[in-house]
């Protein structure tokens, strides 16, 4: 097989052109086309960070990892249906045996990998990381952590140990040489970590950080139970607000509390460690079928409006200012409303929101 691997895209010189690469015209074609682009891919659900909220490690079953005879296939299906990028999920993909030649094996056939990890890094796994990202086979690295404070960080987590494992592995990514711009860090907002939030912000913008995303916790999986743990709607525009200003950039503000928005769900598939094709890694129960029973493209083509969120949304969001980048964090409406079709119920834009859902 001849090699099409594509090369590394110039590394963001700010935190505005994240954005406008993230909401780019092509992005928003494709959800003119109600056409999928991209893949979260969890390689296994394995992980060992520890996480008190955690969705993907909450389920009742042992630890599972898609074996590489089954994944090479469904990357070649993957290309066959136009998907362009990976996001390589877990779990923590770094624990599943075959991470390095299932990237090397994607950039081959010509997708973009970008792989988001528990922030556990090694220094030959860092090593390796900079490796494929040299060789244009990785282009991104998503990296957890929630917190700098020991107390806040031993609430969250099962393993207080793993807060100094985490600031050792970031550094360990920039010794390696893996470009900052290029380092995707990652929080999940509960409400435990809002007060140290702004300090962290802080942490990653001195480490050259362009972006930083936020997932909202929501009471699913280890979630159920820490629902108090859910920030209230003023602490969710809060911590927006404040990475708005860390990052110098407020055009994130326009999709509300979800960092990911109408161009990334609306083009997106999930592919389970089990094989479930579903829209959104967060919302397992919505899979269509299982992509080691029947080809991907058959699943796509009879449930693509299912897979792709391609129906009409309701309240605020069906006529927000900021609906061309927007429509609302499904997951929110599903988790903390009763409806998928909802105005998101954790945006401080919809004057429906109520502060709390859990508490």
């Amino acid at each position: 097989m001849s090699s099409i691997c594509r090369r590394p895209l110039p590394e963001p010189d700010n935190s505005l052109e994240v954005f406008v690469r993230f909401t780019s015209s092509g992005k928003q074609q494709a959800v003119e086309d109600n056409r999928p682009t991209q893949v979260d891919f969890e390689l296994t659900t394995r992980c060992a960070a520890g996480c008190r909220f955690c969705y993907a490690s909450s389920e009742a079953s042992e630890e599972t990892f898609m074996p590489k005879e089954r994944i090479l296939p469904l990357l070649d299906e993957l290309v066959e249906i136009g998907i362009q990028r990976i996001h390589w999920l877990g779990g923590d993909p770094l624990l599943h045996p075959h991470w390095e030649e299932v990237i090397s094996f994607a950039g081959e056939i010509g997708l973009r990998s970008n792989l988001f990890t528990a922030g556990l890094i090694s220094r030959k796994q860092a090593q390796t990381l900079m490796q494929l990202y040299r060789q244009g086979r990785l282009h991104l690295v998503g990296f957890h952590l929630d917190t700098l404070d020991p107390e806040v960080h031993a609430q969250v987590y099962l393993d207080p140990r793993t807060q100094a494992q985490k600031i050792a592995s970031y550094d360990r990514l920039l010794e390696a040489g893996f470009p900052p711009g290029r380092i995707r860090p990652c929080m999940t907002l509960t409400r435990p970590v809002v007060q140290t939030h702004r300090d962290l912000f802080d942490w990653f913008v001195a480490r050259g950080a362009w972006h930083i995303l936020i997932n909202l916790f929501k009471p699913h999986g280890f979630g159920k139970d820490n629902a108090q743990w859910e920030p209230s709607l003023s602490e969710v525009k809060e911590v927006c607000e404040s990475r708005a200003q860390a990052l110098e950039n407020d055009q994130w503000l326009r999709m509300g509390p979800t960092d990911f928005g109408k161009c990334f769900c609306r083009t997106l598939l999930y592919i389970s460690a089990d094989g479930r094709l579903g829209p959104c890694p967060l919302m397992p129960e919505l899979a269509v079928g299982n992509v080691f029973e029947e080809p991907i493209w058959k699943l796509v083509g009879r449930h693509r409006d299912h897979l792709l969120f391609h129906f009409p949304i309701e309240g605020k969001c069906a006529s927000c200012k900021n609906c061309d980048v927007c429509f609302g964090c499904r997951g929110n409406a599903l988790r903390y409303g009763v409806n998928l079709q909802g105005a998101d119920p954790k945006c401080w834009m919809n004057p429906g929101a109520r502060e709390t859902y859990c508490r």
